[in-house]
């Protein structure tokens, strides 16, 4: 039998940002440069941390398009103290 075998890069990110009203945007593409589109948002979910072990998932209207990537803006974490992100693909 014969078997699938799927190995991704890792994503490239940009430098974290921040909104006057104390949110945070995440901007993250594909590290071999190839534009990503609206066909592509399903396939990627964004979590937060407060602490490295419990982990939540950022609601799907945060993640938007802009210029071939996407971008996130986290609201919530205004006043944060700390807070962790990860972008899982799948």
């Amino acid at each position: 039998g014969g078997a699938v075998i799927r190995v991704m890069a890792p994503l490239r990110m940009e430098p974290l940002g921040h909104g006057a009203d104390g949110s945070f945007r995440l901007r993250f593409g594909d590290r071999d440069g190839h534009s990503l589109g609206e066909e592509d948002k399903g396939h990627f979910t964004v979590e937060w941390s407060h602490d490295l072990t419990s982990w939540s998932v950022l609601n799907d209207a945060s993640l938007s398009l802009t210029d071939g990537e996407f971008v996130v803006e986290d609201s919530s974490a205004a006043g944060a103290r700390v807070r962790y992100y990860r972008i899982l693909e799948h």
